[in-house]
């Protein structure tokens, strides 16, 4: 995701909003020294007619300002933007817009701190127009709250702007501590939303609308339970170029956002989730997105370090969900990096390292199905899984455990390296699915630490797994027992065009499947290459050559090219063929 730049300055847009504000209109001006037209911003607003602008100049201001529906703008002038204050103490509401105001009504470098209401501490709008709605500009709402729900806003429909706004230290003891909005499409352009907190919510509720946030910030907001951040329930919004970074849910659920039931797409592009935490109740926490039943489109994004007991970044569930995931980068998350228990969901282009599940299964992704659900459907295509670790299944572990139907799983052009596992599959753990493999690179996979260790880059059992076009390298399993693979006798298993190398000779590939002809098995990834350097070079010929005419070598002597238990002229010959940088040509 790029680095955003935020203004931290009011005049950078203040005097195009002047401009626009003052344009065929009175302009009334406030001054608490008496020295303007009124000392009270109501009494202004009342005096004023449509296309008239109010310009406020600095100070606290306590009352509640209403435009009654007046396409006017009310803003601070030039020079007091921040300053001018419109003070709730704490007992009542800032601002109303409940007449149908439309985006000809605009608040432009205002405060409202200390607002309180039973819905919409720092500002209550309902009843709005059905175009584009109230423009608030460079405004700020803190420390407002609310006993019900929408701690700084509470809309019920229309579709104002929020421009250059900022949200601090907001509270609802029901849902959404800075914002809650029901069917009102909102926009929201270089928001910050920060240290708010509500029962539910943290920042944001969404009910049944679709707003927009680009370039918003959400940082440390708080909910006791639910989401830390946000919640969009039948809504679809859509974020682009945000961050969510250091949410929580106290005691459950999402540290950062969730999104529930929802027909319409929602989109997420270039996003950041960086550590978001949920607290812990069960195997449903996750730290930064949960997707129930939702229809989205992900592409750029990344999470980092995200927290959970149960799942780290994204959990996905409801057998309606439809999630593209494009792009996108899952690093250092324990507990795994993704849970998958229903819908469909394909990855591509996206990178997976660092991620690990030490106590169970699935280090980046945990395909985990759910008795009671249609087993998923999830796809990888052009993906890397590197450095990822967990007990079965370092990169992927795949199981069905649905009496509906088998999970299918399937990976195309992926590559899976420095993969490891304590027990089984430290590239993948398919079990009870149907998977197929296909011009995939499995690399560098190393299940240890336990006696039952099998599969160093896949283990299957059960289901079908067909592998195709696919290379083997370098993968190791401390029991022996299928250094590439471990096909359990329950495994439907058909293997084409699988090439692998550099495996211990005892139990490369363990088990059977059905060969689908063009198999390269047992042979050196390069062939000559005596000291494993990546080079083949005079070392090497003079390690050969000191072996020259011995027979039976050992199978994992990398002297004897051919492996074929001597050392002669076929071993001398292929090490000059492949002279020089190593391929795996």
């Amino acid at each position: 995701m790029q680095n955003r730049i935020r203004p931290n300055c009011w005049l950078a847009v203040a005097p195009l909003a002047l401009a626009v504000s003052t344009a065929g209109g009175a302009d009334w001006t406030v001054r608490q020294d008496g020295t303007g037209d009124y000392t009270l911003i109501q009494d202004a607003i009342d005096a004023a007619a449509g296309g008239d602008t109010v310009t406020v100049y600095a100070g606290t201001y306590t009352e509640t300002i209403d435009p009654s529906g007046l396409a006017i703008t009310v803003q601070a002038n030039l020079d007091d933007y921040g300053s001018v204050i419109i003070d709730g103490e704490g007992t009542r509401q800032c601002v109303q817009c409940a007449n149908e105001e439309s985006d000809s009504t605009v608040f432009t470098g205002l405060v409202f701190e200390n607002g309180s209401g039973v819905d919409g501490g720092g500002l209550y709008m309902e009843g709005a127009y059905t175009g584009p709605g109230v423009t608030f500009a460079l405004c700020t709402f803190r420390n407002c709250t609310a006993t019900n729900n929408g701690g700084a806003v509470y809309m019920y429909s229309g579709a104002p702007t929020f421009d250059t706004c900022t949200f601090e230290n907001c509270v609802a003891a029901g849902s959404g501590g800075a914002v809650t909005m029901m069917y009102a499409d909102a926009a929201f352009i270089d928001c910050t939303f920060s240290e708010c907190s509500a029962y539910e919510d943290g920042a944001v509720y969404i009910g049944y609308c679709a707003p927009s946030f680009e370039n918003c910030e959400f940082s440390s907001n708080t909910a006791s339970w639910t989401s830390g951040a946000l919640t969009s329930q039948g809504g679809a919004p859509s974020f682009s170029n945000c961050s969510f970074t250091g949410c929580m849910s106290e005691r459950a659920n999402v540290g950062a956002v969730r999104l529930l039931s929802g027909s319409d797409t929602i989109t997420i592009s270039n996003c950041l989730f960086s550590g978001n935490q949920a607290g812990s109740t069960g195997e449903l926490d996750v730290g930064a997105l949960y997707l129930s039943n939702v229809v989205l489109d992900m592409s750029g994004c990344t999470f980092d370090a995200n927290i959970a007991d149960a799942t780290s970044a994204v959990f996905v569930t409801g057998e309606s969900s439809i999630v593209s995931v494009t792009e996108c980068q899952f690093d250092n998350h324990e507990n795994g990096a993704i849970r998958i228990q229903t819908g469909e969901v394909s990855f591509s282009s996206c990178s997976f390292t660092g991620n690990s599940n030490e106590g169970t299964a699935g280090g980046a992704v945990y395909i985990s199905g759910h008795l009671l659900y249609t087993a998923p459907v999830v796809g990888f295509s052009s993906s890397t899984f590197s450095g990822n670790s967990a007990r079965w299944g370092g990169a992927i572990y795949g199981s069905t455990a649905s009496a509906l139907s088998s999970a299918t799983i399937d990976l195309d052009n992926c590559t899976i390296e420095g993969g490891s596992a304590t027990s089984k599959g430290a590239g993948l753990d398919l079990r009870d699915a149907v998977s197929t493999v296909t011009n995939c690179e499995i690399s560098g996979n190393d299940v240890a630490s336990e006696s039952s260790t099998s599969g160093g880059g896949i283990y299957a059992t059960g289901g079908t797994l067909d592998v195709s076009y696919t290379t083997f390298s370098d993968n190791t399993c401390s029991s022996n027992a299928g250094h590439a693979m471990r096909i359990a006798s329950d495994c439907a298993a058909t293997l084409t065009s699988v090439s692998s190398c550099d495996h211990a000779s005892d139990g490369e590939i363990y088990g059977d499947y059905t060969d689908g002809g063009g198999n390269d098995m047992g042979t050196w990834c390069c062939p000559g290459d005596v000291d494993d350097d990546g080079e083949v070079d005079s070392g090497d010929l003079l390690s050969l050559i000191t072996s020259f005419g011995v027979s039976d070598m050992d199978a994992d002597d990398r002297e004897d090219c051919s492996r074929d238990g001597d050392v002669d002229v076929e071993d001398l010959l292929g090490l000059l063929y492949q002279w020089g940088t190593c391929s795996e040509g």
